[in-house]
């Protein structure tokens, strides 16, 4: 299978790192992306603006829905391309509440939101009888020069704004790489948030982490919120992720082109997010996990190992970046 990786951001090149060639392409440019998906049977997207900088609503645009647009004019030209797939941003659902899964009506809050909507829509449109879309709504992304713990503990005895009381939803970068190394291999058709297994208000993990490293408290504006003010708000469920999981192995997938394992149930875990929720809730349950799947790591449990993004031995890399090659089939599992 010939695939093609478009976008070089944070999630991108980690998928680069296995990358045979690369190329410099305009992805809202519709010539310089039919030239790159003309040998391609599946493109991964990966799109994320440039800058370090908060990107204004003309930069999302350029990035995500121009490219999107590009692509619905070519894939007409593009018989051989059967798979799409496609990172989004969980922060789509916007103002909804309660639980959110991917069937929750859209309720983005500002026109970064409607852009990302409005390419997820244009993006489906290029579905068909022969060609999968696959879309992966991500959460908060940490991992390697992203790790929480220096980001948290620089909040340390300053003052912050509003209670934190908001529910956060995150996801380890190599878990997001391995998940759409699996979407390709089993030839996912939909929507999947891809989120870690348990929510965790913004002031828990703040005031925990700080406090495990005997650092001052970030000094809240507002008090922490109460009874049952503390239990609402908005949780993204990551349901389907397990249930797609299970569906393909009880044992794991796997993940053939990263050379890992991705088993249902085993998400990474940061261990500032795993010590906070379990000193919140201690001997607490995940409700939004299957109870088939016992979730979170506790401290002292052993985490696995991190994904290897080296490459298999006698297995070509993908391509990236916008890059190309033939991989070998996967043998069967």
């Amino acid at each position: 299978m010939r695939i093609t990786i478009i976008g070089c951001g944070y999630v991108g090149s980690a998928l680069a790192e296995l990358a045979e060639t690369a190329q410099l392409l305009d992805a809202a440019d519709p010539g310089d992306l039919l030239r790159a998906l003309q040998d391609s049977e599946a493109a991964v997207f990966c799109l994320a603006p440039t800058g370090d900088r908060q990107v204004d609503a003309a930069g999302y645009e350029a990035t995500f829905l121009r490219s999107m647009q590009a692509l619905a004019a070519v894939v007409p030209s593009l018989p051989g391309l059967r798979q799409l797939v496609y990172t989004s941003s969980c922060s789509v659902y916007g103002n909804a509440e309660g639980l959110l899964e991917e069937d929750t009506p859209l309720q983005p809050r500002d026109r970064h939101g409607e852009i990302l909507r409005e390419s997820e829509a244009v993006l489906l449109g290029c579905r068909s009888l022969g060609r999968r879309v696959a879309i992966a709504r991500l959460g908060a992304i940490y991992g390697p020069g992203r790790e929480l713990d220096p980001r948290i503990h620089a909040l340390a005895g300053k003052p912050r704004r509003g209670d934190g009381a908001s529910l956060t939803s995150w996801i380890h970068r190599d878990d997001v790489v391995a998940a759409l190394a699996w979407a390709v291999e089993t030839g996912f058709d939909g929507i999947v948030n891809l989120v870690d297994d348990a929510p965790i208000r913004v002031r828990d993990l703040v005031d925990l982490t700080c406090r495990a490293a005997g650092l001052e408290p970030v000094l809240w504006e507002a008090p922490a919120p109460t009874g049952d003010e503390a239990s609402s708000g908005r949780r993204v469920s990551n349901r389907r992720l397990h249930d797609w999981a299970s569906s393909c192995s009880t044992r794991g997938y796997r993940c053939w082109a990263m050379g890992a394992w991705f088993r249902p149930g085993s998400l990474q875990r940061s261990a500032s997010v795993a010590k906070a929720w379990e000193t919140r809730n201690p001997g607490a349950t995940d409700e939004l996990a299957p109870a088939r799947h016992p979730r979170r790591l506790r401290p002292g449990d052993r985490p696995l190992p991190p994904l290897s993004l080296r490459r298999p031995r006698r297995q070509r890399p993908w391509g990236a970046g916008c890059a190309r090659h033939r991989r070998p089939a996967a043998p069967q599992l």
